[in-house]
């Protein structure tokens, strides 16, 4: 059983981010999650971020993406846009500067004991325990994706799909399609 003030569930660009900010106020955290797994396996290959250089995980300003791009030899223009590749180098870069070591796997179940120093009892598919002080959740948006039931009853299933799961386009390739949703 582990035991530590914070217990992050979650290890993508928040879950790292939180983990290196409160580690850096002395706070014992634990994160639990496959690192950046929502990017590996949810976006398609060759995508490129909207965001630029100047963007980064690091609450303090050291280990920014601007500095890892420098490690590499590239400046802000060689490096933008930012491909999914290069982001992916960022945060696994950034996760092994920062020291920040991941319980690979998954929270089964939280539960929340009344009147106990530590709280918190995570069960993680392994077995393992972890008691937290306290918990934050950073588990992304795979299981926030929708499909309005009165849109999907319209549609044969065969004919849509939520982007969260589409991360291969070529299949698309000479048809029309229509994207509903933000961003």
């Amino acid at each position: 059983m582990r035991e530590t003030d914070l217990l992050i569930i979650g290890a993508g660009p928040y879950g790292l981010a939180v983990a290196s900010f409160v580690s850096r106020l002395g706070l014992e955290c634990q994160v639990v999650g496959e690192p950046m797994e929502f990017w590996k396996k949810h976006m398609p290959a060759g995508m490129l971020l909207r965001s630029p250089a100047s963007w980064h995980l690091d609450a303090a300003g050291e280990l920014t993406f601007e500095a890892f791009i420098e490690t590499k030899g590239l400046t802000a223009a060689q490096a933008c846009p930012i491909s999914l590749h290069l982001y992916l180098e960022y945060c696994q870069w950034f996760q092994e500067q920062s020291g920040i070591e991941v319980q690979k796997g998954y929270v089964r179940t939280l539960e929340w004991r009344d009147g106990e120093a530590l709280p918190f009892n995570a069960v993680c598919e392994d077995g393992g325990e972890v008691r937290a002080r306290r918990v934050l959740s950073a588990t992304g948006l795979t299981q926030y994706r929708n499909i309005p039931d009165d849109l999907a009853s319209l549609i044969p299933p065969e004919r849509y799909a939520h982007t969260c799961d589409y991360t291969d386009f070529s299949p698309l390739q000479g048809k029309r399609c229509l994207i509903v949703g933000g961003r």
